[in-house]
């Protein structure tokens, strides 16, 4: 197994960003909390544009619930608010995405012979954005806590051999689990299979978690964890640690900590990684008292089964130990946070 240490990002500190001889202060996702969210009534309104901030499909009532309020709403900044919100702006989705939601809109506004400039204003300027080397961000808003979570991803579902650069439905499940539903202050957290990271991600920033460490076998993934955390943490607040870890080939006195708990979003694919993955449960689970919660995609109810009737048991794992967050199926998706 290769050496185990904390990635390093770059020498500079994350917290400022240089440009040419200037120096500038990052800012967080939270300062661009969009505060006029508050001000729209129609919740449906709301989910579009969180749904559309987080890069997750829009359905066709939700398109036609924003249509009308574009309608009703012509000479409200709300609209461009919106569409041109500093959050998106800082943290644009992917482009196609972009371009094909956007693009839906108009079309139902022209059936209309209606023709708004904030919309077309904001197709132009999704279609000349410039590709960043594949790369786009989602971002995940917690109206209660008025916080934002936002991570980096891949556009392609497959990246340098591993599906960890990109951002799983599963993940955002998990994150809403854990800000709405968890108590992890004071714990000692893992990640396995961390990708982008949301999920531990959501425990750092939601509960006062005494040490929480991401892993991967991946080093572009733990580049692009690295990268993660500091768009979401100043680092002087950070007491997280980002860890190469491969299930089949791994020491577990080769490990920074003993976890209390383990977070894992959608793990469970692939029957011939089922062995390594509970090996990797068998030697991290040692506390009395320590737990695993995984959230998976229902692909396939047998390889599920397998999982749970035969792996876990050929384990000596008890499945009370873990905690399965079923992803749910539902027209409108999953309401993050």
């Amino acid at each position: 197994m290769e050496s185990v240490g904390v990635q390093e990002s770059s020498s500079q500190n994350p917290d400022v960003a240089n440009k040419g001889d200037k120096e500038t202060k990052f800012v967080y996702p939270d300062s661009f909390y969009p505060k006029f969210l508050n001000e729209i009534k129609d919740q449906d309104v709301v989910l579009f544009f969180k749904y559309y901030i987080s890069g997750v499909e829009i359905n066709e009532s939700l398109l036609d619930s924003f249509t009308s309020f574009i309608i009703n709403e012509e000479n409200s900044p709300l609209v461009e608010q919106i569409l041109h919100s500093n959050l998106l702006k800082h943290y644009p989705t992917s482009k196609s995405n972009r371009i094909q939601v956007l693009k839906r809109i108009i079309a139902r506004l022209s059936f209309q012979s209606i023709f708004n400039d904030t919309l077309f204003e904001a197709l132009s300027n999704a279609i000349i954005t410039k590709n960043d080397g594949g790369y786009s961000y989602r971002s995940f808003i917690d109206m209660k806590k008025g916080g934002v979570i936002v991570v980096r991803k891949m556009d392609a579902l497959v990246t340098f051999g591993t599906t960890g650069m990109t951002c799983w439905r599963a993940s955002a499940v998990l994150a809403e689990y854990i800000s709405r539903f968890c108590d992890f202050d004071d714990k000692n957290l893992l990640e396995l299979g961390a990708g982008c990271g949301l999920s531990g991600i959501a425990a750092a920033k939601y509960h006062n978690v005494k040490n929480l460490y991401f892993t991967d076998r991946s080093e572009q993934v733990l580049e692009q964890l690295n990268e993660n955390i500091r768009i979401n943490f100043p680092e002087e607040s950070r007491n997280i640690t980002i860890q190469k870890l491969d299930w089949d080939h791994f020491n577990e006195e080769e490990l920074l900590v003993s976890p209390d708990i383990i977070l894992g979003a959608d793990l469970l694919y692939n029957e011939n990684s089922f062995p390594g993955l509970c090996s990797a449960l068998k030697k991290l689970l040692t506390k009395h008292d320590s737990y695993a919660i995984f959230a998976h995609n229902i692909r396939n109810r047998c390889t599920l089964e397998t999982f749970f009737d035969v792996e876990l048991a050929r384990h000596n794992l008890k499945p009370k130990r873990i905690c399965q967050a079923l992803l749910p199926k539902d027209e409108k998706g999953i309401d993050f946070f």
